[in-house]
Protein backbone atom coordinates (compact mmCIF):
# COMPACT_ATOMS: atom_id res chain seq x y z
CA UNK A 1 0.00 0.00 0.00
CA UNK A 2 1.19 3.11 -0.69
CA UNK A 3 2.00 5.63 2.25
CA UNK A 4 1.93 9.65 1.79
CA UNK A 5 3.96 11.33 4.23
CA UNK A 6 4.86 14.90 4.91
CA UNK A 7 7.40 16.68 2.52
CA UNK A 8 8.54 19.09 5.70
CA UNK A 9 8.85 16.50 8.65
CA UNK A 10 8.31 13.05 7.31
CA UNK A 11 4.47 12.11 9.26
CA UNK A 12 2.80 9.71 8.40
CA UNK A 13 0.12 11.74 10.21
CA UNK A 14 -2.41 12.55 7.59
CA UNK A 15 -6.49 14.25 7.04
CA UNK A 16 -8.32 15.13 3.95
CA UNK A 17 -9.82 18.43 3.61
CA UNK A 18 -11.86 18.77 0.77
CA UNK A 19 -11.54 22.94 -0.44
CA UNK A 20 -14.21 23.28 -3.31
CA UNK A 21 -14.17 21.09 -6.29
CA UNK A 22 -10.49 19.85 -4.94
CA UNK A 23 -9.53 17.09 -2.15
CA UNK A 24 -6.44 18.10 -0.27
CA UNK A 25 -4.18 15.97 1.59
CA UNK A 26 -2.52 18.10 4.69
CA UNK A 27 -0.25 16.89 7.48
CA UNK A 28 -1.50 16.23 10.99
CA UNK A 29 1.37 17.65 12.71
CA UNK A 30 2.13 20.86 11.05
CA UNK A 31 -1.01 21.31 8.82
CA UNK A 32 1.12 22.01 5.62
CA UNK A 33 -0.97 20.74 2.21
CA UNK A 34 1.23 18.14 0.72
CA UNK A 35 -1.46 17.19 -2.57
CA UNK A 36 -4.69 17.30 -4.26
CA UNK A 37 -5.39 13.53 -4.23
CA UNK A 38 -7.53 11.51 -6.91
CA UNK A 39 -10.49 9.57 -6.76
CA UNK A 40 -8.14 6.75 -6.06
CA UNK A 41 -5.59 8.43 -3.99
CA UNK A 42 -8.87 9.72 -1.77
CA UNK A 43 -9.50 5.66 -1.07
CA UNK A 44 -5.63 5.02 -0.43
CA UNK A 45 -5.52 7.80 1.72
CA UNK A 46 -8.27 6.84 3.94
CA UNK A 47 -7.12 3.59 4.51
CA UNK A 48 -3.90 4.76 5.59
CA UNK A 49 -5.50 6.99 7.66
CA UNK A 50 -7.16 4.31 9.64
CA UNK A 51 -3.91 2.12 10.01
CA UNK A 52 -2.27 5.18 11.74
CA UNK A 53 -5.49 5.58 14.16
CA UNK A 54 -5.38 1.35 14.77
CA UNK A 55 -2.03 2.00 15.71
CA UNK A 56 -2.53 4.87 18.02
CA UNK A 57 -5.58 2.89 19.65
CA UNK A 58 -3.06 -0.24 20.37
CA UNK A 59 -0.34 1.90 21.76
CA UNK A 60 -2.91 4.15 24.12
CA UNK A 61 -4.16 0.72 25.28
CA UNK A 62 -0.90 -0.62 26.32
CA UNK A 63 0.23 2.15 27.90
CA UNK A 64 -2.97 2.58 30.06
CA UNK A 65 -2.42 -1.60 31.17
CA UNK A 66 1.35 -0.60 31.80
CA UNK A 67 0.58 2.47 33.74
CA UNK A 68 -2.46 0.94 35.66
CA UNK A 69 0.20 -1.76 36.57
CA UNK A 70 2.39 0.72 37.59
CA UNK A 71 0.05 2.18 39.81
CA UNK A 72 -1.04 -1.30 41.92
CA UNK A 73 2.65 -1.56 42.37
CA UNK A 74 2.84 2.01 43.77
CA UNK A 75 -0.15 1.67 45.49
CA UNK A 76 0.86 -1.61 47.50
CA UNK A 77 3.82 -0.32 48.25
CA UNK A 78 2.45 2.80 50.29
CA UNK A 79 -0.09 0.19 51.96
CA UNK A 80 2.61 -2.05 53.27
CA UNK A 81 4.85 0.86 54.07
CA UNK A 82 2.20 2.40 55.85
CA UNK A 83 4.26 3.81 58.84
CA UNK A 84 6.02 6.20 56.41
CA UNK A 85 3.19 7.74 54.57
CA UNK A 86 -0.25 9.31 55.93
CA UNK A 87 -2.91 8.87 53.89
CA UNK A 88 -2.67 11.82 52.64
CA UNK A 89 0.34 11.04 50.26
CA UNK A 90 0.17 12.14 47.05
CA UNK A 91 2.02 10.17 44.18
CA UNK A 92 2.90 12.15 40.88
CA UNK A 93 4.19 10.14 38.26
CA UNK A 94 5.65 11.20 35.25
CA UNK A 95 7.40 9.80 31.50
CA UNK A 96 10.70 9.27 33.50
CA UNK A 97 10.15 9.22 37.21
CA UNK A 98 7.55 8.31 40.12
CA UNK A 99 8.19 10.91 42.62
CA UNK A 100 5.76 10.18 46.19
CA UNK A 101 5.32 13.23 48.25
CA UNK A 102 3.47 13.21 51.74
CA UNK A 103 1.28 16.32 51.36
CA UNK A 104 0.80 17.95 54.84
CA UNK A 105 -2.78 19.25 56.23
CA UNK A 106 -3.15 22.20 57.60
CA UNK A 107 -5.50 24.80 58.39
CA UNK A 108 -6.54 27.49 55.88
CA UNK A 109 -5.97 30.80 56.86
CA UNK A 110 -8.03 33.65 55.37
CA UNK A 111 -6.46 36.95 55.82
CA UNK A 112 -8.25 40.36 56.72
CA UNK A 113 -6.91 43.68 56.12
Amino acid sequence: MKNFACTHDGSLEVFIQVKGTQTGLYCSECGKWIKWLSKDEIKLAEMQIEEVLKGKKAIIQNTDEELEKLCKLVSNHIFNNSDKYDPYTKVIITGTSIEIVPVIKGIPVKRWD
